[in-house]
């Protein structure tokens, strides 16, 4: 079963961790909405907090939480995330749902996880505009879009950082919740973090020099 909530209230969340058997602080850490990226344990689940990375003029990032347990997977997050816009849960969702809860985690953990790298591509083309504005006519404007630009890099550091560390962890302990043969899966996902680490140390380092 996966059951995604949209704007989770207090009564839905309620009717859930009744149903579902969900941890009070899980519980309290999705009503709060500011949560860092992290994996936690309680009892028999698995309690994931995801960000998807967005530019918008700025950048813009969305928290998602993923709570895998015995035979269901919750998903919460705010209207600005839509998971079945996502390319696998539209093509044959019945295909998506049949291997179990652990494959949906992966597919939708991998879609925002690959979706932060037309952001990157889009900070890595505006680092390259502003290198040839420099050369060409440096101002004060060009100085003020740099340190706006380094403000976007760190923040999207600070939220796919924390995110490589889950999925190391999540590939290099015993798992009960996720099946050895997915784990394959989740390591591919932290090798695309690892690249978007990379990538975003190379462009921090280029604004920096710019």
């Amino acid at each position: 079963l996966w059951m995604d909530v949209t704007a989770p209230d207090q009564a839905t969340l309620g009717g859930l961790a009744d149903c579902l058997g969900l941890h009070p602080l899980v519980v309290e850490d999705i009503l709060e909405r500011n949560q860092r990226a992290k994996i936690e344990q309680t009892a028999d689940q698995l309690h994931l907090v995801a960000f998807q990375l967005r530019y918008e003029g700025e950048l813009v990032s969305s928290e998602i939480d993923l709570v895998l347990g015995r035979g269901f997977l919750l998903t919460a997050h705010e209207p600005d995330w839509d998971p079945f816009a996502i390319q696998l849960v539209q093509r044959d969702p019945a295909a998506l749902l049949s291997p179990g809860p652990d494959h949906v985690l992966w597919a939708l953990t991998d879609a925002i996880v690959d979706g932060s790298f037309p952001v990157l591509d889009h900070l890595g083309d505006e680092i390259e505009r502003l290198q040839d504005e420099v050369m060409a006519s440096p101002s004060r404007a060009v100085v003020e879009r740099l340190f706006a630009l380094r403000r976007d890099l760190l923040a999207a550091r600070h939220a796919v950082s924390p995110q490589r560390e889950i999925f190391n962890q999540l590939t290099n302990r015993e798992e009960t919740l996720i099946r050895p043969e997915r784990l394959l899966y989740f390591r591919d996902v932290y090798d695309h973090l690892i690249r978007l680490t990379d990538e975003l140390d190379s462009y921090r380092e280029l604004a920096s020099t710019t």
